[in-house]
């Protein structure tokens, strides 16, 4: 048996024995993508650290997904609302390591 057929079949047991092995994958994979959420916030929020005035356009150039999402709310684009939505979703992102 080679070493790629022996993982698979101990994959297969795995997550047949353990049915919350499915369930921790999830949360594992929701846990990354709401990282790389946090992380792609910093953009315009060092941004606005520095003083730099953000574009409320139409465009993902223009500030990141948050200032679309923002301008979309109608909220104007401080460092203290882009801060508190970093917060936000790096707590989210802790409390979905923990759960997994």
């Amino acid at each position: 048996m080679n070493r790629l057929a022996y993982i698979g079949h101990l994959l297969r047991f795995a997550f047949a024995r353990n049915p919350l092995l499915h369930l921790s994958l999830v949360m594992s994979l929701v846990s990354v993508v709401v990282e790389l959420a946090a992380m792609s916030v910093l953009f315009p929020l060092s941004a606005l650290a520095i003083g730099k005035q953000l574009e409320t356009g139409v465009s993902l150039a223009s500030g990141g997904w948050v200032v679309l999402v923002l301008t979309w709310l109608g909220t104007t684009t401080t460092i203290r609302t882009v801060g508190l939505i970093f917060l936000t979703i790096f707590i989210l992102r802790i409390v979905t390591m923990l759960g997994s």
